[in-house]
């Protein structure tokens, strides 16, 4: 079983994946320290017929400061309007999942980017803590962790806060494999 990783950062959605025996692919413009196989690549204009392979499962969490944004007090943008976040990032990702047409899909992002995502992946699917999820994926249980309010100042944070937590990734990872599993005996 197979997970491409968009937007993988420190592999968040890898860790929980590759735990439960799945071969982990991220792609990033940095390289924060993924565990994984990586591909630096910006995927505003990466083209996913370089990567000539089939994966089972995509995740994808795009950079949410623009939609966080949209979301906060006025006070705390400093009196500024906000503009429209850029949706380049959300739409390569729709173009890579119907690229790759995976058995399942998830898109992880914040509350401020429900009303762009939701003509781009459909309704909104799952909502874990402060993370919302959309795509084509198994019902799972998981419980919410909030710890990245919690998160002191330091010049990291900003990656730290965007880290899938392991109990988020593992329990979609269980469900994944489960599903998996059930359409392999299907066919």
């Amino acid at each position: 079983m197979k997970l491409l990783d968009l937007f993988c950062g420190m592999g968040g959605w890898s860790v929980g994946f590759h735990r439960e025996g799945f071969d982990c692919t991220g792609i990033d413009v940095h390289d924060v320290g993924y565990p994984y196989r990586l591909i630096l690549a910006d995927l505003g204009t990466w083209d996913p017929a370089s990567l000539q392979e089939d994966f089972d499962v995509i995740c994808a969490s795009p950079p949410c400061i623009e939609f966080t944004k949209t979301t906060l007090p006025k006070s705390w943008n400093k009196g500024k309007e906000v503009s429209r976040p850029d949706l380049t990032l959300a739409k390569s990702t729709l173009y890579i999942v119907n690229h790759f047409h995976p058995k399942l899909w998830v898109v992880e992002n914040v509350r401020g980017a429900v009303p762009y995502f939701q003509d781009l992946f459909g309704g909104l699917k799952k909502k874990v803590g402060s993370r919302y999820l959309w795509g084509y994926f198994p019902i799972f249980d998981c419980e919410a962790t909030y710890d990245k309010w919690r998160l002191p100042p330091n010049p990291d944070r900003a990656w730290l806060r965007s880290k899938i937590p392991y109990p988020l990734s593992r329990s979609l990872a269980l469900a994944c494999r489960t599903a998996l599993k059930q359409i392999l005996e299907a066919t």
